[in-house]
């Protein structure tokens, strides 16, 4: 019989996984009562978007020039934008927290791994804000504006290694999007994809049958 090797790390991504996303434009538009740009309709404009959104989540460029850029290209005012953005983290799904506290019970060791900005972690962390999640429940804190890596690269998923000493087979990692999750079955972490509809539901049936939650 094939021995598996116990979970000691629990590493959660943070969108679409621990906190709702608005998830398109139009959303975060209707959420701040503004009319949305028909721009944000055109694949092209959300390409571009995505152009912008990645020198920030690797730290490059600050909130405010991200604002200005985003602002230039969609007919929107930097405040606007800063105000959308604010938008997009809807609030922590219900029963995260509880779900945190049931794994910390039980003496694993927690973290986050996720493709965020400085904007979007400081609110996330802020008690009282409506996006805060039980960061502080969290043992490791893997930000790609912090790292200057973005998931799905693999040094990203080396530096968690690095950095907890855990051994790859002995993490589980959470994730809403494909790609992310074949990056760390690669390096031999077992990669769980959730539906963003319903993550922790889904994440509480895997911990369990990996023994995970009592």
């Amino acid at each position: 019989m094939t021995h598996t090797p116990k979970i000691e790390l629990v590493i959660f991504d943070l969108g679409g996984v621990m906190v709702r996303l608005a998830r398109r434009w139009k959303f975060a538009c209707q959420m701040i009562g503004i009319e949305t740009p028909p721009v944000l309709d055109d694949p092209a404009t959300l390409a571009a978007i995505e152009q912008i959104v990645d020198p920030s989540e690797r730290g490059h460029i600050s909130n405010e020039e991200f604002d200005q850029r985003v602002a230039k290209l969609v007919g929107l005012t930097p405040d606007q934008v800063h105000q959308l953005c604010i938008a997009w983290l809807v609030g922590p799904y219900p029963g995260i927290a509880e779900l945190v506290d049931r794994l910390a019970v039980n003496g694993l060791q927690l973290g986050c791994l996720s493709n965020t900005n400085d904007r979007h972690w400081s609110l996330m962390h802020a008690p009282g804000n409506p996006a805060s999640l039980p960061m502080h429940r969290l043992h490791h804190h893997f930000a790609s504006h912090i790292i200057g890596l973005r998931k799905p690269e693999p040094g990203i998923y080396a530096h968690v290694e690095q950095h907890t000493g855990v051994a790859p087979e002995r993490i589980v990692f959470f994730d809403d999007n494909a790609p992310n999750i074949d990056a760390a079955k690669a390096r031999g972490w077992r990669g769980i994809r959730v539906d963003p509809d319903r993550p922790v539901e889904q994440m509480t049936e895997h911990l369990t049958a990996l023994r995970c939650l009592s």
